[in-house]
């Protein structure tokens, strides 16, 4: 994941939105156990399947002026909009908690059409401002 320059965080303005960066992690690297070498007793055993989801939120609401979190799927959810549409409810459940939300919402995701660039996604985030949750989002789909 990318981090936005301090430049961007800088202003008046850093307390009205809040920047949520979202992407998740190759997953052959959060199986557990994780070895560095399999041995011959080992190769055979079952490794628990996880997946990590991590964010960084940058708002000028945090004391740091920006906060990372993780979100761990044991494959509850389907490897598609719905895995990233939770993340983010999360991730804006815990922001939230912490520190409350910005009127603005700023968005980063790869630009992945499984996961991410799909209607269910751009619904989730027209939702989010139908309820008064946000009065603006904007969504950026990177490569």
């Amino acid at each position: 994941m990318r981090e936005l320059p301090p430049s961007l965080l800088q202003g008046k303005e850093t307390s009205r939105k809040v920047t949520i960066i979202l992407d998740g992690m190759d997953n052959s690297k959060t199986h557990l156990p994780q070895e560095r070498r399999i041995s011959k007793e080992h190769a055979n055993v079952s490794r628990l399947k996880s997946h990590v989801v991590g964010a960084i939120v940058h708002s000028g609401l945090s004391n740091h002026g920006k906060e990372i979190f993780a979100c761990l799927d044991l494959f509850e959810w389907p490897h598609d909009p719905n895995l990233i549409a939770n993340a983010l409810i999360c991730v804006l459940d815990k922001f939230n908690r912490l520190h409350g939300l910005a009127p603005v919402l700023y968005l980063q995701l790869d630009n992945c059409v499984r996961e991410n660039k799909n209607n269910v996604i751009l619904c989730l985030l027209t939702l989010l401002v139908d309820l008064d949750i946000f009065q603006k989002v904007r969504c950026n789909m990177t490569k």
